[in-house]
């Protein structure tokens, strides 16, 4: 009777705290210089709403989930969030990232990760320390940085990857987790560009892997992703209603353009010709239905080159 009783004590707790949020005062923190915002626990609350007994948090450009409430937990401090970000030593200026610190711990996830556009931090049992906070941070970002510069449709830079990196074949379709190529992708770039409190010595979570410091080639590999900063996309109109025009800087050679939604979920994939130097969207996806009003992320790979922009689309 006394376990009933607290529980609904906790979820009565949990109803304020989510009627009560309108009149918190918390916004989402900027980094300078970057299209990263981190929503502290007090605005991931605003994205939350009560189903029964259950907290569902639907944020955008990710797929709803269940918080548990039943636990207490220290949530990752918003501050120390941003400082893993300043320190990190990749040029993400041009990838708009959405950070979610969780108040509470997501139902059959216990863990950070990456969704699309967005990074959830999960909190922790005890206060989270400083180096805990950089390595998950700098980790989900190596996620973020493939999805963004090397998705999985670029199957030349993945395999010039796994070369590089001296893996085999087995390591695309690998079952457990550390031995997954992404997940293999994100913990070098945790070590190489990581703020100096994520880098653990250099040490990776697969064991069976030399430190990615010890590598020929691959930091300069990861860093070709982004580092032609002369090339770029200009859209126009952007916000869109029916038709963009993406106009592509410096090009030499054809040029291939896909637009994924912010589920990181691929819509349309168009090329620009030998020749061309514009692409017209006219957001139509692949099978030729209007897309949703909505974010939606182009990415552009020509030749030693990876660009990306936001576009948004405001009506059918």
């Amino acid at each position: 009777m006394a376990k009933k009783a607290m529980r609904s004590v906790r979820f009565g707790a949990v109803i304020i705290l989510v009627l009560g949020i309108a009149s918190v005062s918390a916004q989402p923190l900027s980094v300078p210089g970057t299209l990263v915002k981190i929503y502290p626990p007090e605005e991931v609350l605003k994205y939350c709403r009560m189903e029964g007994e259950h907290l569902i948090l639907e944020f955008p450009g990710a797929r709803p989930w269940v918080l548990d409430t039943t636990d207490s937990l220290s949530a990752m401090p918003a501050d120390e969030v941003v400082r893993a970000i300043e320190q990190m030593e990749f040029p993400i200026d041009g990838i708009p990232v959405d950070v979610v610190i969780l108040p509470f711990a997501r139902k059959l996830v216990a863990t950070s990760s990456a969704e699309g556009r967005v990074i959830f931090l999960s909190p922790g049992r005890i206060p989270v320390p400083p180096e805990h906070v950089h390595y998950t941070v700098c980790h989900e970002f190596g996620h973020i940085i493939h999805k963004a510069f090397m998705p999985d449709s670029r199957v030349d830079l993945w395999q010039r990857y796994a070369e590089i990196r001296g893996l085999s074949s087995t390591s695309f379709d690998a079952t457990i987790h550390h031995e997954r190529i992404h997940e293999i992708f994100a913990e070098d770039f945790r070590v190489l560009f990581g703020s100096p409190l994520a880098r653990n010595g250099g040490e990776v979570e697969n064991h069976d892997l030399a430190s990615p410091m010890e590598v020929p080639g691959l930091r300069e590999f990861m860093l070709s992703l982004a580092l032609s900063r002369k090339a770029a996309i200009i859209a126009y109109p952007n916000p869109f209603t029916s038709l963009v025009v993406l106009s592509l800087e410096e090009l030499v050679g054809e040029a291939h353009l896909e637009i994924y939604n912010v589920e990181g979920k691929l819509v349309r994939s168009m090329s620009s010709g030998a020749q061309g130097s514009q692409v017209i969207w006219d957001g139509r996806s692949q099978s030729g239905e209007k897309a949703a009003p909505g974010v939606y992320l182009v990415i552009w790979a020509g030749k030693n080159t990876t660009r990306v922009i936001k576009l948004i689309k405001t009506g059918l």
